[in-house]
């Protein structure tokens, strides 16, 4: 900028254009002393605003002009995990990488710029790299363009390339040998269901002959005695014993196998994935990406959606029902309680975790939480914090209730472990396993069962806390589990887009559900009826049939 110096009777006057500029420096150098908080310490209020301060976010107040220069280096900043990019380990505080990466299984080879598609922790990537096959072409850059090494290079590719093609055949021909096993097992088991079933036809009509003779004897006898008009009528069922007044539905489900279950219809409306589901009655209700909480009229399903609500802010990651109360919390790191009737909103526990929650279930007059290393118990009623279980290992994804519900079961990171729930909350047992982690569990009468990021369901037994056995049929991560009233069939949903059903006293797949389009997440059972959540935005709803012999499903 240039300036002219004006004098009036030889004294220089000050340049109008010269005295603008001071002035506006002076005024961007207020600005820039401003004090602010950095945007890792506020959230959005309650009602959205206005902006509030967070209790676990970054305390600093700093100078407007240093705002970036402070925010890139925040340690209180969400980042995502530089292994998955987010797409599995989910946001975290830059302060908490450093902890997370110790722990993290998605590390990747070095040699992954040649093609090593492995991936662990840390530890295992390090041992991993011992017996990579691609560390062959390390220094493959730094190799003499010698025609002696080029043709060893071509000889030594030649034949990994005639290795990988006979191992290829022979997993092939294994695979096909354990189609037609399978085949055969299923049919062997079809035939002996079938055989079963008429065993139990027959021995129940022979039975009921035997009996039928037997009081015709006992009528002949009073007859004789001449006591045939004092005897106390009494009626009787197929097996002789007195037939009382019915007690409402059968306790256990009445599935005789062979059995199916076969898709009946889709309940529409989510505009998000469906993460999880609970079920009061007739009614179920369901959440998950788009924040909404849903109730489904089980008896009327062709009705639709009875009834929608905004209940959270962000993803509804887990719901659960107590005594005439819904729960729902999810990854804005809220708890809430409602009425299970009206769905009125009656309690809620703002910040609850310092990150998202996972997982949830309701013990009487307890409510137990679950998220990063951490679980934590509340009241039922107030949702006021009661106990905190600290500095546990990794994500805790999964919480279930033991048949007595005098324990809560956990499960993360290669460990399984079991909790009071009747007030003391102290550990009362442990299982170390190296199954990975786990992201769902349900607990029965005779097992202790894992659906993990492996791919496999894990059994161990309830007593002993011994592994027992691997279901393996799913190719993504279990997610979700549930199973049957009499504790004889378990159904499995995965990242695989499946539903796996299983027969829990010989440890066999039955039957393979493939209905949805994206993975499936949650799983509910209304006596005949199973109903499933997915990424794809649907609940599909299956009914069970029974099979006649020769009777394939479809």
């Amino acid at each position: 900028m240039v300036s002219a110096l004006f004098f009036l009777n030889g004294v220089p006057l000050v340049d109008p254009v010269r005295k603008k500029e001071k002035g506006r420096r002076a005024v961007l150098g207020q600005i820039e002393d401003l004090e602010i908080y950095c945007r890792h310490g506020l959230t959005w209020s309650e009602d959205e605003h206005e902006f509030v301060l967070e209790p676990s976010g970054c305390p600093e107040k700093i100078n407007l002009g240093n705002r970036l220069h402070h925010e890139e280096r925040c340690q209180y900043a969400w980042i995502t995990c530089p292994n998955s990019e987010g797409k599995f380990c989910g946001k975290m505080r830059r302060k908490e990488l450093e902890h997370h990466l110790l722990s993290c299984c998605h590390h990747k080879c070095s040699h992954k710029d040649k093609g090593c598609s492995f991936t662990g922790t840390k530890s295992g990537v390090l041992d991993h790299l011992k017996i990579c096959g691609f560390r062959a072409l390390q220094g493959l850059h730094s190799y003499t363009n010698s025609a002696k090494q080029l043709e060893d290079l071509k000889q030594e590719n030649f034949k990994l390339k005639q290795s990988v093609n006979e191992l290829t055949s022979r997993v092939q021909t294994l695979e096909d040998q354990k189609l037609t096993m399978s085949s055969q097992i299923e049919n062997c088991m079809s035939v002996l269901a079938s055989l079963q079933q008429k065993y139990d036809s027959l021995s129940a009509t022979n039975n009921t002959k035997n009996d039928a003779q037997t009081n015709m004897s006992n009528v002949e006898k009073r007859r004789s005695r001449g006591s045939y008009g004092m005897a106390r009528a009494t009626s009787t069922s197929s097996l002789g014993s007195p037939v009382s007044s019915p007690l409402g539905s059968p306790k256990y489900e009445k599935w005789v196998m062979p059995f199916t279950f076969k898709c009946m219809g889709t309940l529409r409306g989510h505009q998000g994935a469906v993460h999880c589901m609970a079920r009061y009655g007739n009614k179920l209700f369901s959440s998950g990406a788009d924040k909404l909480l849903k109730v489904w009229n089980l008896h009327a399903l062709a009705k639709g959606c009875i009834q929608s609500v905004k209940a959270h802010i962000d993803t509804v990651h887990t719901i659960a029902v107590g005594e005439g109360c819904l729960y729902s919390a999810g990854a804005d790191f809220t708890i809430k309680r409602w009425n299970i009737e009206t769905l009125e909103e009656q309690q809620v526990a703002q910040s609850a975790h310092e990150n998202v929650i996972c997982a949830m279930v309701c013990c009487g007059e307890y409510l137990f939480t679950s998220s990063y290393a951490t679980i934590k118990v509340w009241d039922a009623t107030s949702l006021s914090p009661l106990h905190s279980i600290d500095g546990l290992y990794h994500w805790v994804r999964a919480l279930a209730l033991s048949q007595s519900k005098d324990k809560v079961y956990s499960g993360s990171h290669n460990t399984i472990e079991i909790w009071d729930s009747t007030g003391k909350f102290n550990l009362k047992g442990k299982i170390d396993h190296q199954f990975g982690s786990i992201y769902s569990l349900v607990v029965t009468q005779q097992y202790i069962i894992a659906g993990t990021y492996n791919r496999c369901v894990q059994l161990f037994d309830v007593n002993s806390y011994e592994h027992t056995q691997s279901l393996k049929g799913h190719i993504g991560c279990v997610r979700g589990l549930v199973v049957s009233p009499s504790g004889r069939f378990l159904f499995t949903a995965s990242d695989d887009h499946t539903i796996q059903v299983w027969n829990l006293e010989n440890n066999l797949p039955i039957m393979s559900l493939s209905r949805h389009e994206g993975p499936v997440n949650a799983l509910s059972l209304h006596g005949d009826f199973l109903l499933s959540g997915s990424d794809d935005t649907e609940i599909k709803v299956f009914k069970h049939f029974e099979m006649q012999m020769g009777f394939t499903p479809t």
